[in-house]
């Protein structure tokens, strides 16, 4: 993910144990500026904006929001969230509030803003897409009907469901 004159990326290391770490570089030169994660959980980057770089650790289930310029811990979310670090990521809204699986989060203190229950296909899926006001994903699962769903992003209402859509319910692609 890039952001400004910066760079994030997930380093994983997978034997002799699944461990993670996030690095932050300067995108001129490639040079290391700062790292988080070594105190053995998997965190995966998930998003980065001027506000913050966001992170999933796939180990506890946190989602929290790290200082872009120190890599210093803004906010851990109160909840846990279940996505896979290497996921599709997450989307912002115009102010800069990340949302995921249907949950708009404060930027500042990682509160939910609004949380939108729906059916969340089983992972990977194919990740979430915003348009003007709107939210998008899809809703269903490998046993249900599979719907792409629209969510308005200043309230969390569903605005509305598509009819049923033929095909493969493990909806694996980029919702673009």
């Amino acid at each position: 993910y890039i952001s400004g004159d910066r760079f994030v990326q997930t380093r994983i290391q997978l034997d002799p144990v699944y461990t993670g770490q996030v690095e932050c570089r300067q995108l001129s030169d490639g040079a290391l500026l700062w790292t988080y994660g070594e105190n053995g959980g998997i965190p995966y980057v998930v998003g980065f904006n001027e506000h913050a770089v966001y992170v999933h650790d796939y180990a506890t289930a946190d989602f929290l929001a790290l200082d872009p310029q120190t890599g210093a811990e803004r906010w851990r979310h109160p909840e846990a969230l279940d996505m896979f670090g290497g996921n599709a990521g997450i989307v912002f809204a115009c102010n800069g509030d990340p949302v995921v699986f249907g949950k708009r989060i404060d930027q500042y203190t990682g509160e939910t803003v609004w949380a939108t229950t729906y059916l969340i296909p089983i992972l990977p899926d194919g990740g979430y897409a915003v348009y003007s006001d709107t939210y998008y994903h899809w809703e269903g699962t490998v046993l249900t009907p599979k719907r792409l769903i629209a969510i308005d992003m200043n309230s969390g209402q569903v605005k509305y469901k598509s009819d049923p859509m033929p095909g493969d319910p493990d909806q694996e692609n980029p919702l673009t």
